[in-house]
């Protein structure tokens, strides 16, 4: 069936980047779409002079004022995010506190080239954060058709749809703190400021009683310093080499986001280091 309309079929490609389309000014996207293009290619792997996984950012035509060397990660992510602010994720409740705070997620974060990397930072900086971890496990669903459902949901079926995350989806078991930044990662309601991408803190965590939810206040754009809640949202698993069947994860839409992905950082805007 599908050769009768193969040569009819139109491949389209994403060519606007939302985040920047709805949470910053017109006068500066043509600017941050420079900029997004630039990290993108970078992220990529394009325009690389050495090869060797050091470039000189200028060369790139950033700022190189705006990067510094250090050795240790530790050290690196003390600079950015320096533990007497922290601290104040304890006390929330102060407005004073929380516009702090705030303002130092929107203008740093930490930018690593692969996922694992940036995990691993994401995971040591909610270790630093002051508060109780509070983890939230997503709701499995199997969604194949024709298949034996129960034959599929054994443990060693659900120890990989436990384990296995792709790109765009929160994990199964999602580690959160009051006070921690985090990203959205749908786009849920683009004229609240809601998109993939959008940076925000969390305020408060429910996960029992009537209902789940985050209550989060968004970082940065014309929608910053907004206060959001967000559900938990279905995420279809499409079948790959590790989990050849369709299952659902329903968990909150977000991810820690101390650090980032060179990639993901496309569009972002921050003021400081």
């Amino acid at each position: 069936m599908c050769a009768l309309f193969a040569n009819d079929i139109q491949f389209l490609k994403l060519t606007e980047n939302m985040r920047i389309l709805f949470t910053c000014p017109p006068e500066e996207r043509v600017v941050r779409q420079a900029i997004a293009k630039k990290l993108l290619e970078l992220g990529s792997g394009f325009n690389i002079a050495h090869g060797d996984g050091f470039e000189n950012l200028s060369d790139l035509g950033f700022n190189d004022d705006l990067f510094f060397r250090i050795s240790e990660t530790k050290d690196f992510s003390n600079d950015i995010y320096p533990d007497d602010q922290l601290q104040l994720a304890k006390h929330l409740n102060q407005p004073e506190n929380l516009k702090a705070l705030m303002d130092l997620y929107a203008s740093s974060s930490i930018l690593a080239p692969r996922n694992c990397d940036v995990n691993k930072i994401n995971g040591m900086m909610l270790n630093r954060l002051p508060g109780n971890v509070v983890s939230t496990k997503a709701f499995l669903t199997i969604k194949s058709s024709g298949v034996n459902s129960l034959v599929l949901f054994t443990e060693l079926w659900r120890k990989r749809m436990m384990t296995h995350t792709k790109t765009g989806m929160p994990d199964h078991v999602l580690r959160l703190k009051k006070g921690c930044v985090v990203m959205l990662l749908r786009n849920m309601d683009a004229e609240r400021g809601l998109v993939n991408g959008t940076r925000m803190i969390v305020t408060e965590i429910r996960t029992g009683g009537a209902g789940k939810w985050l209550k989060c206040i968004i970082l940065n754009g014309e929608h910053a310093g907004q206060v959001v809640q967000l559900p938990r949202i279905n995420f279809d698993h499409t079948p790959d080499e590790k989990i050849p069947f369709e299952f659902t994860r329903k968990q909150f839409p977000v991810k820690i986001c101390f650090a980032m992905t060179i990639m993901k950082s496309q569009g972002q805007t921050f003021s400081g280091k």
